[in-house]
């Protein structure tokens, strides 16, 4: 019988390790370095004056790059230590659908490999949400991954929203001493 997959449970007992980890150190491994970088190449954000909100958020480390800026996270343990670590900053600890609708959208919303976690029976409605709380939505998500049905899930993101931007990504990582090429998408969606 397969295993129904949690993403909360998931992301819990993903994060809890983290509590004694340095956060300096953590914004340095991987892809912190390269998100910010695909953010800032998209020409799309005015980090001091755009609202703006990022799902999926993890521990925080893009929060530094705006001066309005609200993470969200479906890991209570991850929001917990991002709000120490980032007092000055706002942070949610709620699935996708529970965010609070803002009374004025945010200006940008933004995720990175966060929307393939969502299940296919969700993703609509997810998308629909994104779009009732963002005017413009930057995402990034891997495309060579095996879909597996507990995790990884593959969904068609130029039939999901309005994209007017699609720039491939070649992001190389380094994975049992070896460095592993992972091919991504940025995308620029508008309402």
């Amino acid at each position: 019988m397969k295993k129904v997959f949690n993403e909360k449970e998931y992301w819990e007992k993903r994060y809890k390790h983290k509590r004694n980890l340095d956060i300096e150190a953590e914004e340095l491994k991987f892809s912190a370095p390269n998100q910010a970088i695909a953010l800032r190449d998209t020409n799309e954000i005015d980090q001091v004056n755009d609202s703006i909100l990022e799902i999926g958020c993890g521990l925080g480390h893009l929060c530094r790059l705006f001066k309005n800026y609200t993470g969200v996270d479906i890991s209570e343990e991850a929001i917990d230590i991002a709000k120490h670590a980032f007092p000055d900053k706002e942070f949610i600890a709620c699935d996708i659908l529970d965010i609070p609708k803002p009374k004025v959208k945010y200006n940008v919303c933004f995720c990175f490999v966060t929307l393939m976690c969502v299940p296919h029976e969700k993703i609509e409605i997810v998308a629909k949400k994104i779009k009732e709380i963002a005017d413009t939505f930057i995402f990034i998500e891997n495309v060579n991954f095996a879909e597996d049905g507990s995790y990884n899930f593959v969904h068609d993101y130029e039939k999901l929203f309005n994209v007017v931007k699609k720039t491939p990504l070649q992001v190389e990582l380094k994975a049992n001493n070896r460095i592993v090429y992972n091919k991504e998408y940025l995308y620029v969606a508008k309402n």
